[in-house]
């Protein structure tokens, strides 16, 4: 379906006959917990709570249908002595058809666990995919300072040695940014966020790995993407029970 097609002229439903709102809620709640795979349906359908229509009601009872269907799928946490942070970042640019703002997606793992995933509309509206990506990236950051500590009182407690912080990124502008001491005028507006993240790099909180677009997991949290690509990331990344 078009995203156009969601801002279309309507009858606003009547709540008591239609629970929209009660339906976004509970599949916001799944997608935040277990369900990384609708983090980005229900991030768009949940823009239309205060006055959805007919075809949001059917979009929304698509995507239940679907949870549903696979409700025996569950987040597969494997048992390893590998305890690298691996991290995914991704940001689509200018997605949001009617603000035109961008959405950042990022997911941490520890080996292959997928721990922490947010997928959230950025606040500003960039004026390129490296900006976009920037600021996912300060997102992600802020993250892994607060995984930081909950990992530093874990190996204090539990004796356990983590590996470092590896970002994993698919834009080479963004991350060439990062690394080296760059002046650009057109980034002024968000310097802040820009400082922030080489800031934190040249603590060596984490590191910089480029990744194809193709094997960069946090790409479902971010935009639309064909059911087999869901399907293959999620395989990549043993998110779910493929026996059931």
């Amino acid at each position: 379906m078009d995203l156009n097609d969601l801002n279309c002229e309507g009858d606003v439903l009547d709540a008591n006959e239609y629970p929209y709102r009660t339906l976004v809620g509970i599949l916001m709640f799944i997608s935040r917990y277990t369900r990384p795979d609708i983090c980005v349906a229900i991030n768009i359908l949940a823009r239309y709570n205060s006055a959805p229509k007919l075809i949001h009601w059917s979009c929304i009872l698509n995507l239940w249908n679907y949870v549903v269907s696979t409700k025996d799928k569950s987040i597969h946490l494997c048992k390893s002595l590998n305890l690298d942070v691996d991290c995914y970042v991704d940001a689509s640019w200018a997605t949001s058809v009617k603000d035109r703002k961008s959405i950042t997606g990022y997911l941490i793992c520890v080996e292959k666990n997928a721990i922490i995933w947010r997928c959230t509309k950025q606040s500003l509206v960039t004026m390129s995919v490296m900006e976009a990506e920037l600021i996912a990236l300060s997102e992600l950051v802020k993250e892994m300072i607060w995984f930081k500590r909950c990992v530093n009182e874990i190996r204090k407690i539990q004796g356990l040695q983590f590996g470092g912080f590896v970002v994993d990124c698919n834009n080479r502008t963004g991350m060439h940014f990062i690394k080296n001491d760059v002046e650009n005028s057109k980034t002024k507006y968000i310097d802040v966020k820009v400082q922030f993240v080489k800031e934190n790099f040249e603590l060596k909180l984490f590191s910089l790995q480029y990744v194809n677009t193709k094997e960069n997991l946090a790409d479902i949290l971010t935009k639309r993407v064909s059911y087999q690509k869901i399907a293959d990331l999620c395989r990549y990344l043993d998110l779910y029970d493929q026996e059931h």
